[in-house]
């Protein structure tokens, strides 16, 4: 086969040339579900949502309205997240406020009917004096420019609430306790300025610790009208891991705790205060101490405890707890809570003179554990209680300070662990192809076997994530024996199994995108929340924030199946980040869904430091030739091509083309369409997905003739001579569903149909995870990422399959 030269325009998707954008012309009403599932009621509650939009259907984000399950307009706040190549909006992001009763549901209409409606008391940003406040005409709060004390100042209805001694305070494992009180913040910027929802973020650095690579990003939330605020705040270590390095040249902080406390005398005056925590209420005088504390000595779920202790004395022990509390002085009540408190142990909730600690790593916890070890090398620093944040890894906490009146501890609750949102239809997602090829769960195509298939896909699905499931996720959280799937470090990532030496899996195969992709297409809410779990850990712990590094290890996400129980391992090399286990659909799907800022950094410094420098520039220069694993650039493709989807920019299309054109292509012709490694065409099945995608973005035809001398030539060999571990049936049935569509040929659907009966049961019995050791199976994750696209396919063929015979199908 003879190297030919091409030439296309990405001008010609705009003439609708590419087989995955669709088009609506007519006028936009989209029904929005909002389903209550934490069984208490909810009124005026704020909602945060992304919602994707048809190609050509709307130009600029202002002139959508939403109405309410009466009719009436809402005010609304839009803002444009993603656009298609045509300028007009791909995805917005909508902020409004909502009523649902307990475990019911409410539908809300979204239309480009200009039907305006302005909330009484919207949320305005102010700089004033030094510092940058927010202000909804009931609450208010500042944050100032010349020293960052977490909130400067907090008043509700005029009264202070908040004083201006509030403090974040690290206390290194060595030296003095550090407050960051009397240093001004780097930076502060203005993330949403209203009038819905209203974001500031303050960043900076403890300069006096860690050499100056303790660094800390805080973001607060402000609503129209309420009376509430929430607080992220991650505490980064930028300094370097130490890939491949003696620990002893490793940059990780070991610290002893960390507590954000807040300055409660201006509330707390006289002697009339009261405290509820875990159901017990106590009665808290000038100079107790008050405490709610989670605790996990051992990883294992058992080991867990609680405990509710006033002046040392424990008013009530449990298993655990969300930490939530409430404090009442007078007619004026603040409730608290940390997001996730018992699932990242150790936390801590304290009051003492005034003073509300909430200690997002008490003094009593540690990490690496040193009573037990996992992984199969024995490094990382361990000390009794010490923790140790590694170098390039970032923790994040949730923090709801609720001052709303009328509202139950159960309802303050209910906002910070349920949030709620706003979901428009499975079929909608599906034709709008802004989250990518895929149809709408449920579907069952003419094929009988077909449909058995894909119905247990969605079963396998359902296993997975299902809290009642006998053999979910959840489940296997609770093994006794089968450890660190909780602790501020593991919780949200997998476990390969309880074998020692094989420790946490990185989310591997991206199990992100695939909770994310299964919530829009099947709807349950428990998709989303274990996928909010997976996306706070893959942007916090699995995600290389440190330019401190080898620039080979910079920006990427760890390699599979750990052979340390920390997260890579700085001797296990095994770990290192590296192109060809790197994925960043997740994070993108979960910025486009909630509109969170820090998943969308993350996924592009992963494109921009970790995948340009490890693989583009290193092709683009000869320093990496096509002998290394084609999944790499298979990957990374898939990657690129994400990153163009979400910004727009061309950029990411010319590095995919550059993996395309420098080594791909190339071992094309000079190995065959397996690559050459090996009878099984192990590296062949990992392009799939990159490959069709960047073929639907950029039409390039020898990349469609790659696929086509594929799949012909796997199809017309000995098919168990292609199979490794059934990953042709996974991976072939999207291939021959894409061809099916760009080729006009519905018959190819039979094939796919075929590939994807090979690997997906007609039963949901097979295991998720095997009981004897925990494990979640990257089978299983390979099963649930793949036929997406062939579903995809037979809805747009369907209407061609009417007239053609079985034997055609």
């Amino acid at each position: 086969m003879r190297k030919r030269e091409y030439k296309w325009l990405l001008s010609s998707l705009m003439a609708g040339l590419s087989c995955g954008l669709a088009t609506e012309t007519s006028a936009l009403e989209i029904p929005l579900y909002l389903d209550e599932s934490a069984g208490v009621e909810r009124w005026d509650e704020p909602v945060t949502t992304g919602v994707p939009l048809h190609r050509g259907s709307v130009q600029d984000a202002q002139q959508l309205s939403l109405h309410s399950p009466s009719g009436e307009p809402v005010p609304t706040q839009f803002r444009r997240l993603s656009s298609w190549p045509d300028g007009s909006c791909k995805w917005v992001l909508i902020d409004f406020q909502a009523d649902v009763e307990p475990l019911g549901r409410a539908v809300y209409i979204l239309s480009d009917v200009s039907e305006s409606a302005s909330h009484a008391n919207p949320v305005v940003v102010m700089g004033k004096d030094g510092a940058v406040e927010l202000d909804n005409g009931v609450i208010n709060l500042s944050v100032s420019r010349t020293k960052f004390s977490l909130l400067s100042g907090l008043s509700v209805h005029g009264r202070a609430i908040v004083g201006p001694s509030s403090d974040v305070r690290v206390f290194p494992a060595e030296g003095t306790p550090m407050s960051i009180g009397a240093l001004p913040p780097e930076s502060i910027t203005i993330e949403e300025s209203g009038p819905l929802r209203a974001v500031i973020k303050a960043t900076g650095r403890f300069a006096a610790v860690n050499e100056g690579r303790l660094e800390y990003i805080c973001s607060i939330t402000m609503y129209a009208g309420q009376e509430l605020v929430k607080i992220r705040f991650w505490l980064r270590n930028s300094g370097a891991y130490g890939y491949n390095l003696p620990q002893a040249q490793s940059e990780w902080f070991a610290f002893d705790g960390v507590a954000l406390d807040l300055d409660l005398e201006p509330l707390l005056q006289g002697d009339a205060i009261s405290v509820v925590s875990a159901g017990v209420e106590g009665r808290v005088a000038l100079g107790d101490e008050w405490r709610i504390a989670q605790y996990g000595e051992s990883p294992d779920f058992d080991s867990m405890h609680f405990a509710v202790e006033h002046n040392g004395e424990a008013l009530a022990t449990g298993h655990h707890t969300s930490g939530v509390t409430r404090i009442r002085a007078g007619s004026t009540s603040l409730t608290v809570g940390v997001r996730r408190f018992w699932q990242n142990y150790e936390k801590a909730i304290s009051l003492q003179d005034r003073r509300l600690s909430l200690w997002l790593w008490p003094r009593f916890g540690e990490w690496p554990r040193t009573g037990s070890s996992r992984g199969a090398i024995d490094e990382g620093p361990r000390r009794p209680t010490t923790y140790h944040l590694p170098g390039g890894t970032q923790k994040s906490h949730e923090i709801l300070l609720d001052l709303r009146s009328g509202r139950t501890v159960l309802q303050s609750s209910a906002t910070l662990e349920e949030p709620l949102m706003a979901l428009a239809s499975a079929g909608h997602f599906a034709a709008t192809e802004a989250f990518g090829l895929f149809a709408e769960g449920g579907f069952v195509p003419d094929d009988p076997a077909a449909a058995s298939a894909l119905a247990g896909q969605d079963a396998w699905a359902r296993n997975v994530f299902d809290p009642q499931a006998r053999a979910s996720i959840h489940e296997a959280r609770r093994g006794t024996r089968h450890g660190y799937w909780f602790g501020w470090m593991d919780f949200g990532d997998l476990n390969w199994d309880s074998a020692r030496g094989r420790g946490p899996s990185s989310l591997h195969y991206d199990w992100t995108w695939i909770a994310m992709l299964d919530y829009v297409r099947l709807r349950d809410r428990f998709f989303f929340d274990v996928g909010d779990e997976m996306a706070r850990h893959r942007m916090d712990v699995d995600q290389r924030w440190s330019d401190r590094d080898h620039i080979a290890y910079r920006g990427l996400s760890p390699f599979e199946m750990n052979r340390a129980d920390i997260h890579g391992g700085n001797q296990d090399g095994h770990t290192s980040p590296i192109p060809t286990h790197n994925w960043i659909a997740g994070l993108v799907s979960y910025h486009l869904l909630t509109g969170d800022s820090m998943a969308r950094e993350a996924a592009l410094r992963n494109c921009d430091v970790g995948i340009y420098a490890r693989l583009i520039e290193r092709l683009e220069s000869g320093q990496t030739g096509i002998d290394q694993q084609p999944r790499a650039s298979g990957w990374s493709i898939l990657n690129l091509v994400t990153a163009y989807e979400l910004t727009g920019d061309s950029k990411y299309l010319d590095w995919a083309l550059v993996c395309w054109n420098k080594h791909l292509e190339p071992r094309w012709q000079r190995d065959g369409v397996g690559f050459g490694t090996g009878e099984f065409g192990l590296q062949m099945f990992y392009c799939t997905h990159g490959l069709i995608g960047l073929h639907r973005w950029t039409q390039n035809p020898e990349i469609l003739e790659y696929i086509e001398a594929a799949v012909h030539e796997v199809d017309e060999a000995d098919r168990e001579r292609w199979q490794f571990g059934r990953e042709l049936g996974i991976f072939f049935s999207d291939y021959w569903g894409y061809l099916a569509v760009v080729k006009e040929e519905p018959t190819y659907l039979r094939k796919g149909r075929h590939y994807l009966q090979m690997r997906i049961p007609s039963t949901a019995e097979e295991r998720v995870f095997d009981h004897g050791t925990r494990t979640i199976t990257k089978e299983v994750a390979k099963a649930l990422r793949n036929g997406h696209v062939l579903q995809w396919a037979e809805v747009r063929l369907a209407d061609r399959l009417e007239g053609a015979g079985p034997g055609d199908r």
